[in-house]
């Protein structure tokens, strides 16, 4: 499946950064997206379901990291 140019915003700082927390890529998204935090958890969630990104937890706190390469 390819991402949406949506779910590219949020793939960019993971592939950049290979993990990061729900925050740091909203932080990081911020200006090309303007969403509020919960839109971008929200995205996340559902990447997560399609298969674009993983959930792993690092010292108790939820990451991101993409199961792709960049493209």
């Amino acid at each position: 499946m390819k991402p949406s140019e949506t779910e590219l915003k949020m793939l960019r700082p993971l592939w950049r950064a290979a993990r990061l927390s729900a925050r740091e890529i909203h932080d990081a998204a911020l200006s090309s997206t303007g969403w509020s935090f919960s839109a971008t958890r929200k995205t996340l969630e559902r990447m997560e379901e399609k298969g674009l990104v993983r959930i792993e937890i690092v010292h108790g706190v939820k990451t991101y990291a993409a199961t792709r390469p960049k493209l």
